[in-house]
């Protein structure tokens, strides 16, 4: 996604490096992002358009269908399994296609086709684990996302899984919208409302974490509240993961 390319590319490389270092060959697709931020414009015929762009190089990558789709902005990933559905109702390759799509969070605690977990093939350091307790704040997409098929966490349960797997002390928590809503919050006229909702519980609560807490938070626009209204510098959980390598 765009977000992670040109805003905070440190998420794409640590994202990269874990999948490599659970053994496994990543391909960028040549396009970014699902189109989240025409969507949320209502910029829908472009959005559509956009969508069919990278379906398409999603088939030229992977004729056979065979290959997750693996993303780390919940925006993104989410829309591309939910929305896309919409914009090509019985299309059977898209539905595939939203099937195999998914947060790297919940990919990583997902067994493949031969019962291996990737996270479990990852080289931690032992001396840098159970030694971190991480305030984790969730996505608004990742709190709404109902069971998946196959009964394994999604959403902020993944998140929580894939850290503890990693050895990290992991507390939720307890909040609503971080305010940003989209492109709501970065617009000007919207910046006062924007951190009225933060301030209910999201700031407060990272504010008063005690010292040597981490605050992780996948979306990246609860990242830049976070650190525009708190001061704190949130990390994406992929980051965490790569840490420990």
């Amino acid at each position: 996604d765009a977000f992670s390319r040109y805003f905070h590319p440190e998420t794409e490389r640590c994202a990269r490096s874990v999948l490599e270092a659970a053994g496994l060959r990543v391909c960028v697709l040549p396009i970014l992002g699902a189109g989240r931020t025409m969507i949320s414009k209502g910029l829908l015929p472009q959005a559509r358009n956009h969508a069919k762009r990278l379906v398409a190089a999603i088939t030229q990558i992977d004729p056979e269908g065979k290959m997750p789709l693996v993303g780390v902005e919940p925006s993104e990933v989410y829309s591309l399994r939910d929305e896309y559905l919409d914009f090509f109702p019985g299309d059977e390759q898209v539905k595939k296609i939203s099937d195999r799509t998914w947060m790297i969070d919940e990919f990583l605690i997902r067994p493949d086709v031969e019962g291996c977990v990737p996270i479990e093939h990852l080289l931690l350091h032992p001396a840098l684990r159970s030694i971190s307790q991480v305030l984790l704040h969730g996505h608004c997409y990742q709190k709404a996302r109902p069971p998946a098929d196959d009964g394994l966490p999604v959403g902020m349960a993944a998140t929580q899984s894939m850290l503890r797997s990693a050895g990290y002390q992991v507390q939720l928590i307890e909040t609503g919208c971080c305010g940003m809503a989209g492109a709501f919050g970065y617009e000007a006229e919207h910046y006062e409302v924007s951190m009225q909702v933060a301030e209910i519980s999201l700031l407060p609560r990272v504010r008063n974490a005690p010292q040597g807490n981490i605050i992780a938070a996948s979306g990246t626009s609860c990242r830049s509240q976070i650190e525009d209204g708190a001061q704190i510098q949130a990390v994406h959980p992929i980051c965490l993961i790569e840490k420990l390598l």
